[in-house]
Parts: C-alpha cells; structure tokens; sequence
C-alpha cells in the first residue's frame, strides 16, 4: 500500500484513533480530574509493567484545596473506592501512605456517577498523581486480578510545570466511538481525488 505525502498525516490519525484502547471494557472511569488514560488493569495507574507514564493532561490546583473526585462504575462490583496521592511520581507505597478518602462500592451502582470531595496536601508539586482504586472485594487482601487502577496527573500550586510528552508517537489514549472511523476515512478519499483532479 502506497501512502502519498499529503494524505500521511490523516492516515497517521486514522490509524492513532483506530488503534487507541477504548472504554467499552472498563470497570470504572475517573471523570474529573482527567484521568491519565483509559488503562486501568496494571498498578499503579492503570497500564503497569512500567508503562504508566506521566502524560501531557495534567490539572493543576491550588497546595491544600478541596476538591471534588467525579467517577463512574460502568460494570458493578461490590467492593470498595480509594482515593489516593502521591506527591511526586507515581509508587504505590506512597498512595498507600497518602490515602484521601475510601468508601464502599454498594450492589447494583453500575452506570452511576460517583463524586467525592478530598483536601489536597499542603505541598507544592509538579509531579504529583492522585490515583482511584476500584476494589472488587470486601475480602482484607484482594489479589492484583481484584483491583482496578486509574490516575489524574496533577499540578499544585503556580509553578511552571512542563508537561512530559504523550507517550505512542503522538497518539493521545482518548476514547473515539467507532463510528467516527468512516468518516475520516471519507476525508482521506476526499482529499485524495482534490489532489489528483477528482479521479
């Protein structure tokens, strides 16, 4: 398959959006701050093995602000919710010891919104992660299989803070339906036949 010069960078998006994870096997999806990415099966944040990165969709707050964590439950399981903090990086054992709010996951909530207000820590940070546990158990030690992960990369306080880059070669892990594949399919044709006199 020959890729002409001018057609590469919708067919690079093309692709990005027909290759990016999507959100129909999720347990849960942290809705505010904005979550890092869709993942959400490996610890700490969601991809695990060493692959959650720190994204460029950061949110940024205020050192001590209360805030208010928007999730949803999209297939249900009893359980609990975790919300935790890290104020620098991502590492479990500093979620574990920064631990914001926990509440029980009831029966029957999925497709239910879920919101809770936290106080961020009093610190400065440029690389600080709130994270979201899903705990698919009432047992005291649930095994990795029975935890879901997410992360919101934030920012506290008014320091600059330069956003490391997007990891995938520019792909951004957003969820697209697919029904917008064919139209950017048309666009590519489209922009085709302009370039060779409508043929």
């Amino acid at each position: 398959m020959v890729i002409r010069r001018a057609a590469k960078p919708l067919f690079i998006l093309a692709m990005c959006i027909a290759w990016t994870p999507g959100g129909a096997s999720a347990h849960e999806l942290l809705d505010e701050p904005q979550r890092r990415y869709d993942d959400m099966k490996g610890g700490p944040c969601g991809r695990g093995g060493g692959e959650d990165g720190r994204t460029s969709r950061f949110t940024r707050y205020q050192p001590g602000e209360t805030i208010t964590v928007r999730w949803t439950e999209t297939i249900d399981h009893v359980g609990s919710w975790v919300v935790a903090f890290d104020d620098d990086g991502a590492d479990q054992a500093d979620f574990d010891a920064n631990i914001l709010h926990t509440e029980p996951d009831p029966q029957n909530a999925s497709g239910l919104g879920r919101e809770a207000e936290v106080t961020l820590p009093d610190v400065t940070c440029s690389n600080c992660t709130l994270q979201l546990l899903q705990i698919m158990t009432t047992s005291e030690n649930p095994s990795p299989s029975q935890i879901y992960f997410q992360c919101a990369d934030l920012v506290l306080g008014d320091e600059d803070s330069a956003p490391a880059e997007v990891e995938g070669g520019g792909c951004q892990a957003t969820t697209t339906s697919p029904a917008a594949l064919p139209l950017l399919g048309l666009a590519l044709l489209t922009r085709r036949r302009r370039r060779h006199g409508g043929r």
